[in-house]
C-alpha cells in the first residue's frame, strides 16, 4: 500500500483496484494442483534401494531379498522373478535385453532380461554395491574392498583390476576410453579402460575427509559430489575431464551420494540435507534450491522439464526444473531412496518405496505450478534406511480442479495496466 499515493478518492480507488487485481493473480496460482493417480501397485516384500529400469513396456525391480522381477509396465503383472541369493542394492545396467548387476555377497551376474535366466557370473572378493557400465566389450564395476574390476564381456575373464584406498559403492561413468569414479578414500579417479592405469586422480573436499560419490559427464566436465556423512558436510564439484583440475565447488548442507543430473545450463544435485540444488553448470552459482522433509539419496528423474524427486520423508515431488517451484507431491508408503522413472511415452512413471511397494502413477494431464509454501524442516538422517513395516498405500484424495494459469496472467496484466493508468 505504501507504494501508492492515497491523497484523493481517485487515487484510493485505483490503488484498491490494482491491489485486488494483483491478489487475483496470486490466488489463481495458489489453487491445489492436480495430483497423480495410481495405475497399479505391487509389493516386493522387502527393502528396495535400487532405482527401477524401464524398457519397452517392461519394468525391472531389484530388491534386498535378492530377487529381480520383470513387470509389465502397463498393468503391473509380473513376467518373471528370480532369486540371486543376496541383496541387490544398486540399479542394474541394461543393454540389448541383458541385465548386469552385482550382489552384496560379491557375485556379479549377467542375466537374460526377457526370461530372467542367468547367462554367466563372476565372483569378486567383496560386496558389489555399484551400478556397472558396459563399454567396448568391458563390464566395469566397483567393490567394497576398493577395487574397480573390468571383465571381458565376451570371454568372461578378468581384463584388469584397479585398487583404491576406499570402498566404491556408487556409480561410474565412461567416455573416450576413460572410466571415471569416486572412492571413499576421498579421490576422484580417471582410469584408462584399455590398460587399467590411472590417468589422474583428484582429491575433493580434503579438509572434511570426504568420500567421493557418483560422477556425471557433460560437455567436457565431470560433475560429482563429495561429502562426510558423519559431520553432515557436502560439496558439488566441476572437474576438468582431461586434466582433473577443479573448476568450481559449491557447498551443501550434506553429502549428495547420488549422481548429479545434468541438463543444459544446470546441474541438479540431491542432498541428504533434504534439499534439491540447481546449480549453474558454468559458474557454480546456485540458481535455486527446493526443500523436502527428509534426506534424498537418489538422482532426480527428469521428463519434459519436470524433476521427479523421491525423499526420505516418504514423498515424491514434481518440481519445475527452471524455476524450482513444485507442481505436486505424492505420499508413498515409505521413504523413496531411488530415482522415479518416466515410462510409457510420458503417461506415467514408476517408483519404489523403501518398504518394497512398487508404484506406477498416472501423471496429471494438466500440471499446475504452485506458489512456494514453507515446508517441513529436513532431517539429517544419513544412515541406511531401516526396513519399515508395510502399510496400506495412501491414495491421494480428490482435489478441486486447479485454477487456470490464464486467470493469473490476466490478473498480472490488469495490475500493470491499472498502475500505468494511475501514473499518467
Amino acid at each position: 500500500i505504501g507504494v501508492f499515493d492515497m491523497g484523493g478518492f481517485a487515487s484510493r480507488t485505483w490503488a484498491v483496484l490494482a491491489i485486488v487485481a494483483a491478489a487475483l493473480a496470486l490466488l489463481s496460482q495458489a489453487g491445489v494442483a492436480e495430483q497423480p493417480s495410481v495405475q497399479w501397485t505391487q509389493s516386493t516384500g522387502t527393502y528396495v534401494s535400487a532405482s527401477p529400469i524401464y524398457n519397452s513396456n517392461m519394468l525391472y525391480i531389484a530388491a534386498w531379498n535378492g530377487n529381480v522381477t520383470e513387470y509389465m509396465a502397463s498393468n503391473g503383472v509380473a513376467q518373471w522373478s528370480k532369486s540371486f541369493g543376496a541383496p541387490v542394492s544398486s540399479m542394474p545396467a541394461f543393454n540389448s535385453w541383458v541385465l548386469y548387476f552385482g550382489t552384496t555377497n560379491g557375485a556379479f551376474y549377467v542375466v537374460d532380461g526377457m526370461t530372467g535366466q542367468k547367462q554367466w557370473e563372476y565372483h569378486a572378493n567383496a560386496s558389489i554395491d555399484c551400478t556397472p557400465v558396459l563399454y567396448n566389450a568391458l563390464l566395469i564395476f566397483g567393490t567394497d574392498d576398493g577395487s574397480v574390476i573390468a571383465l571381458n564381456a565376451l570371454t568372461h575373464e578378468l581384463a584388469w583390476n584397479f585398487s583404491t584406498g576406499g570402498p566404491i559403492g556408487y556409480g561410474l561413468e565412461v567416455a573416450d576410453n576413460t572410466v571415471y569414479f569416486g572412492s571413499q578414500d576421498g579421490y576422484l579417479y580417471a582410469v584408462d579402460t584399455g590398460t587399467g592405469k590411472a590417468r589422474w586422480r583428484t582429491a575433493l573436499d580434503p579438509a572434511n575427509w570426504s568420500s567421493v560419490y557418483s560422477p556425471a559427464l557433460y560437455n567436457g566436465v565431470v560433475y560429482v559430489s563429495a561429502g562426510n556423512t558423519s559431520i553432515g558436510s557436502g560439496v558439488v564439484c566441476a572437474v576438468d575431464l582431461a586434466a582433473g583440475s577443479i573448476l568450481w565447488s559449491y557447498p551443501m548442507g550434506g553429502p549428495a551420494i547420488s549422481k548429479p543430473l545434468c541438463r543444459p545450463g544446470f546441474v541438479y544435485a540431491d542432498s541428504q540435507d533434504g534439499y534439491v540444488y540447481a546449480i549453474n553448470a558454468s559458474s557454480g552459482q546456485l540458481a535455486w534450491r527446493f526443500r523436502t522433509g527428509g534426506p534424498i539419496k537418489g538422482t532426480p528423474g527428469f521428463d519434459r522439464g519436470i524433476l521427479y524427486v523421491g525423499s526420505g520423508d516418504g514423498n515424491v515431488y514434481a518440481i519445475d526444473a527452471v524455476f524450482g517451484l513444485p507442481y505436486w507431491q505424492y505420499p508413498a508408503s515409505g521413504p523413496v531412496d531411488g530415482t522415479p522413472v518416466a515410462a510409457s511415452d510420458h503417461l506415467y512413471f514408476a517408483v519404489a518405496s523403501a518398504d518394497g511397494t512398487v508404484y506406477a502413477l498416472q501423471l496429471p494431464a494438466h500440471p499446475v505450478m504452485s506458489t512456494p509454501t514453507p515446508g517441513p524442516s529436513p532431517t539429517q538422517a544419513i544412515t541406511a534406511t531401516p526396513k519399515p513395516t508395510a502399510t496400506l498405500v495412501p491414495l491421494p484424495s480428490a482435489s478441486p480442479a486447479p485454477a487456470s494459469a490464464l486467470a493469473g496472467l490476466a490478473g498480472v496484466a490488469l495490475a500493470v495496466l491499472l498502475w500505468s493508468r494511475r501514473r499518467r
